[in-house]
């Protein structure tokens, strides 16, 4: 004999093994519809009307048959298949409409071990449904214990946040000081500013000449600590004028036309003063 047919052979042989193999696992997991291979009766799990003839499950005799058709695997269907609950004399009738139910020893169909009845919707019968392992059930419960801490902590978190900002918000009004009252200037330097600060002069000279105008208009007495022979009465006028300037840039700093009238006028205040001390001189 060749090799090429002896492992023809072995082939087969290890087929035909697998499929005995099968047949017998369908035998012991409590699955017994008639036709079913079986080794003996307690393969039939103590089913009250069967029994295990020439490796095969059968009925005993005097056992009334349907007529019903069966599917194409088997023969012959038990006379009355029963749900769950209902009245059974073997395996076959509860297994045809449920493959995990069986018949147990009070004559009732029931779900085998690992399987409990259960409802799709309310409308439709019950069926075995696998039980959930204790393992499934801690993770669930853990899943949902950590969702419910996750969202307690976001809700503190965000009441916390809340009331930070209400009180910061609060303190920050309690403290703002009212703004302070409008400063009321002297009509004499106001008059005094009227004339520099008006858009038709075009020119430092006109600038200056309006100012010197304005002041000698509106000042009628020079300062005490300045009177003499030697002080020139228009340098008086400038210095007066110039105090008056600071006196408004100190109350408005933001102002930057007065901040150049003051830079323009002691500019001028300067070079007045060199002119009057090189006369003196010579």
């Amino acid at each position: 004999m060749g090799p090429g047919k002896l492992l023809g052979r072995l082939l087969i042989v290890a087929i035909v093994s697998l499929f005995d193999a099968v047949d017998d696992v369908d035998a012991d997991d409590g699955i017994q519809w008639l036709g079913d291979a079986c080794n003996d009766d307690d393969d039939c799990h103590d089913a009250f009307n069967l029994l295990c003839v020439r490796g095969q499950v059968r009925l005993q005799a005097g056992i009334r048959l349907g007529a019903v058709q069966l599917p194409s695997r088997y023969k012959q269907l038990p006379s009355s298949p029963s749900p769950l609950g209902g009245e059974c004399t073997y395996h076959a009738q509860c297994q045809y409409s449920d493959s995990h139910s069986a018949c147990d020893l009070t004559g009732r169909c029931a779900c085998v071990d690992g399987f409990t009845p259960r409802r799709d919707t309310p409308n439709t019968r019950r069926k075995c449904a696998a039980e959930e392992a204790d393992d499934d059930k801690r993770h669930r419960s853990s899943y949902e214990s950590g969702v419910t801490t996750f969202g307690i902590i976001v809700l503190v978190l965000s009441f916390v946040l809340a009331v930070a900002c209400l009180l910061k918000f609060v303190i920050c009004n309690w403290n703002q000081q009212p703004p302070p009252p409008p400063r009321k200037h002297s009509r004499k330097y106001n008059y005094i500013t009227v004339g520099y600060l008006k858009e038709s002069a075009t020119s430092i000279d006109q600038w200056t000449a309006s100012l010197l105008r304005d002041v000698k208009r509106a000042t009628k007495t020079p300062p005490e600590d300045a009177v003499g022979d030697t002080v020139d009465t228009k340098l008086l006028h400038m210095w007066e004028a110039l105090a008056g300037l600071r006196k408004r840039y100190d109350s408005n700093k933001l102002n930057r036309s007065l901040h150049k009238c003051i830079a323009i006028l002691t500019r001028q205040i300067e070079d007045y003063a060199l002119q009057l001390s090189r006369q003196n001189w010579h």
